[in-house]
């Protein structure tokens, strides 16, 4: 996919959109309607739910947000970690995203190819209840290394560009 794709204000696809985000508009919208998986692994890692959306945005490199018939329903994006190599990918969702399933499923990789830019690699850690979200993940290429801290698992998706 051509670079200039992602040279843009927003991207429209048939069910939704994704646009950058605008972190002090969209965390309210987002931690009001948090899944609740989401919200049990911020609190089982140690973090306010509100904490976590926030710090989310506040730390991000860039970060998008996906919007679907007026409604916010996930925002993502990627910070710089202590090793310059990995960035730091997360996604915080609501229960909307089951209504843009299958675009959310077809468009979810060049997303990562987007996020993971000179990266070597892609890391951060989900909680091993949140089955959907670890099916995604390997969906998208994950592959999952240690237990740390107990109840999650850490994740890695490698850039195959480099």
């Amino acid at each position: 996919m051509p670079d200039e794709f992602f040279d843009f204000k927003r991207v429209v696809y048939d069910d939704c959109y994704i646009r950058v985000a605008l972190p002090m508009l969209d965390m309210w919208h987002l931690y009001e309607n948090l899944r609740i998986p989401d919200m049990l692994e911020a609190i089982g890692l140690g973090y306010h739910p509100y904490d976590a959306v926030a710090s989310s945005f506040k730390e991000s490199k860039e970060s998008y947000t996906v919007m679907s018939n007026r409604k916010l329903v996930c925002s993502f994006g990627v910070c710089d970690s202590d090793c310059e190599d990995l960035g730091i990918v997360w996604m915080l969702g609501t229960d909307r995203i089951h209504n843009i399933r299958n675009t959310f499923l077809r468009h979810s990789r060049e997303w990562i190819k987007k996020l993971m830019g000179n990266y070597r690699g892609l890391v951060n850690v989900v909680g091993t209840q949140n089955t959907t979200s670890m099916r995604w993940l390997e969906w998208v290429g994950a592959e999952f290394l240690r237990e740390k801290p107990q109840g999650y698992k850490e994740f890695i998706i490698f850039n195959k560009d480099i």
